[in-house]
């Protein structure tokens, strides 16, 4: 896991290329943009959505295996929660189509909460069990998100 401001993206480029499609992309990213755009086909897109954040319990640990997310606030709030945990209850099998399963959260504290906000991004590799969409102090807010796909 990488968590930055996006000030300092440029840091990353050798150890991740993608991620100066990544910068370019976001100096020129469309106000009323929504869905999935294609940067680099399917070894590089973007998944622009809005939505409304939630109770922290309310949600479960997602995770990937052929894709990295980038996951960046354009507006408002939220926390995503991480986690190493290999023993969380399995609540949706991995579906290779959908490059995602699905855990249930475990009566332990996530390892890391991280406070997102326009400005910051996280990389999330595979072995990066998260929660994203959780209300900051259990206040729900409208958050407007883009999160690249970078094929692993």
């Amino acid at each position: 896991m990488i968590f930055d401001s996006t000030e300092n993206l440029d840091l990353y480029f050798d150890a991740m290329p993608e991620l100066e499609s990544v910068a370019e992309f976001l100096s020129n990213i469309p106000a009323d943009a929504k869905g999935r755009i294609d940067i680099d086909g399917n070894d590089l897109y973007v998944n622009l959505s809005e939505y409304d954040t939630k109770p922290r319990n309310d949600g479960k640990y997602e995770f990937h295996q052929k894709y990295i997310d980038v996951q960046i606030i354009l507006e408002g709030q939220e926390e995503i929660d991480v986690s190493h945990d290999t023993n969380l209850e399995l609540t949706m099998p991995y579906d290779e189509k959908g490059d995602a399963g699905l855990c249930a959260r475990g009566p332990q504290a996530a390892a890391a909460t991280l406070r997102m906000t326009p400005g910051r991004f996280v990389v999330l590799f595979p072995q990066d069990l998260h929660q994203p969409c959780i209300a900051v102090n259990d206040t729900p807010s409208k958050v407007r998100k883009a999160v690249f796909k970078i094929l692993f």
